[in-house]
Parts: C-alpha cells; sequence; structure tokens
C-alpha cells in the first residue's frame, strides 16, 4: 500500500482518482492548489505524486521544483494540453 498525493484543481477528477486509488488500497491526500501541495509534500512525505500542470496558486512545474529541493521521490505530471510546446525542461 502506497501513499499517494494528488494534487489538482479539478474538484470532479480528484474524487474520481481519490475513489479509485482508495479502493486499490492507497493512502490518498489531496491538495486543491499548488500551495496547499506543497505544504503536503512536507506534512506527509508520500511515495507518490500526482501532479496537475496548470493550477492557481502555483502551477505544477513550481511545485515540482519545491518538491526537488526536498526529494527525489517519484512525481507523474497531469496535463489536459495537447500541444508538447507547453513542456518545459524536455528537450
Amino acid at each position: 500500500m502506497a501513499e499517494l498525493l494528488l494534487i489538482d484543481d479539478d474538484q470532479s477528477l480528484t474524487e474520481l482518482l481519490t475513489d479509485y486509488l482508495r479502493n486499490q488500497g492507497h493512502i490518498v491526500h489531496v491538495a486543491e492548489d499548488g500551495l496547499a501541495g506543497i505544504r503536503q509534500v512536507y506534512l506527509s512525505r508520500p511515495d507518490l505524486v500526482i501532479l496537475d500542470v496548470t493550477m492557481p496558486q502555483r502551477d505544477g512545474w513550481e511545485v515540482l521544483a519545491r518538491i526537488r529541493e526536498l526529494s527525489d521521490m517519484p512525481v507523474i505530471m497531469l496535463t489536459a494540453r495537447a500541444e508538447e510546446s507547453g513542456r518545459k525542461g524536455v528537450g
């Protein structure tokens, strides 16, 4: 059983993912924006972060940079963007 942190401002998506992941036996914490997500990373030290790219308070790239200052924990980035030009640091 893994402890997961889902950082996303889309409430319907977070509810769907949270229900699914909890049914799979995982512990799931949810943060509704980037700032709350950074706080939750420090509080819960999850095994995996699922992180939305576009959010209020801090975007996903800023949150990822803060996570990397703290840890090398795995992060899955979520985006609704279709074009590759929206990706930073990918060559």
